[in-house]
């Protein structure tokens, strides 16, 4: 269940995913687990083009999870109300392209395979920027390579159809050659988005599941919409290379012409707007005293110090986070950093309608 609520410390929009405990099966608690465990090694995501994590906690009967609210819903309902069930060009290259590949180049960074890109799992926020969630499929490859099948057949890439025990189109010396999968099969799923979101269906799609495997492992796109430029159809060529060896990785994607023309136009505006700001400091610097200038600067290297001790102290964020929710007040100061994996931490219900003023249903935010 999703709720929509109003963080009333800081007066923030948040979303609160509730789980009934009783409902799951210990592989989807595990699940739960493992997203949480990845939200909580990178806070402040949200500038990679990740769903911003607030926190997570649990009652006597449920788990909660607690991210920013992108109050503009997922892209699967912008593709439903929108004509054609397409989606511009301009706004999928900007918006969505860029930022998904940004998030992808940050998870990929610290190996971790996303393994579930689709319309659905992607979020817009107030200001329309577009940031990727859910991350309840998501592999360590750290621990291992992916082994698993799950998600839309449509968005599967080649290595992950031919997983042993998949059935659908698959031979038998394909599954014996390919038994995992890494990270490129995020690439893969970035092209079939792509092509999705400018014509308003998947390219391999089909009435029959196990059509729609053997097309994503013989088949290929024959024809594309004369409407896309030709940099677009490039793109979503180089995501959907069928061997993962020769697919291009997330960093060379950004270098791609068809993003490289958007980023081109912030790089001019960013250093415009650093030139500008540069002359302006230069300006008041020079209007002030010798000593005035010298105070100043002590103040903010002592600043910046702070802000960098600030983010390496993993339990100054946690004690952040439960002073927000109310509970540095109700439990012993020894146990504060472990609110978030400490299995007898409860809140009652009263509890949590006294944290967060709740409305039932988000829109389709996270």
């Amino acid at each position: 269940m999703v709720y929509e609520a109003v963080d009333t410390v800081q007066k923030e929009p948040v979303v609160l995913r509730r789980y009934e405990t009783t409902d799951l099966s210990q592989a989807e608690i595990r699940r739960l687990g493992k997203e949480i465990r990845f939200l909580e090694r990178f806070p402040g995501a949200g500038r990679h083009h990740i769903v911003e994590y607030r926190g997570s906690f649990e009652t006597a009967e449920h788990i909660y999870i607690v991210t920013e609210n992108c109050t503009q819903g997922d892209l699967l309902r912008e593709l439903t109300l929108s004509k054609d069930h397409s989606l511009s060009e301009e706004f999928v290259r900007d918006k969505v392209a860029l930022g998904v590949v940004k998030a992808l180049a940050f998870l990929h960074k610290h190996r971790i395979a996303h393994t579930d890109i689709k319309p659905e799992n992607l979020f817009l926020t107030k200001s329309n920027q577009v940031k990727l969630g859910d991350l309840n499929l998501a592999t360590d490859l750290m621990e291992g390579p992916a082994v698993h099948r799950e998600g839309v057949v449509d968005y599967m890439a080649p290595e992950m159809i031919v997983i042993p025990g998949s059935g659908a189109g698959t031979r038998p010396e394909a599954a014996n050659r390919i038994r995992s999968y890494n990270e490129k099969a995020d690439i893969w799923q970035v092209g079939i988005l792509v092509y999705e979101l400018l014509t308003g269906s998947p390219p391999f799609e089909a009435e029959d599941v196990n059509l729609t495997a053997s097309l994503i492992l013989w088949g290929e796109v024959e024809s594309y919409p004369l409407y896309m430029s030709a940099n677009a159809i490039d793109f979503v060529r180089q995501c959907l290379t069928k061997d993962p060896g020769a697919r291009p990785d997330a960093v060379v994607l950004l270098r791609h012409p068809w993003l490289q023309k958007r980023q081109q136009a912030y790089s001019g505006l960013g250093n415009a707007l650093t030139r500008t700001m540069t002359m302006r400091t230069a300006k008041v610097a020079a209007a002030k005293s010798p000593g005035e200038s010298e105070a100043s600067e002590k103040a903010s290297t002592s600043a910046g110090d702070a802000a960098a001790a600030g983010d390496a102290a993993p339990e100054g964020r946690v004690r952040g986070i439960m002073r927000q929710l109310g509970l540095l007040r109700t439990m012993p100061d020894t146990q504060t950093r472990a609110l978030f994996d400490q299995a007898g931490t409860h809140l009652s219900e009263a509890k949590l309608a006294k944290i967060f003023s709740v409305n039932k249903g988000a829109n389709g935010s996270p």
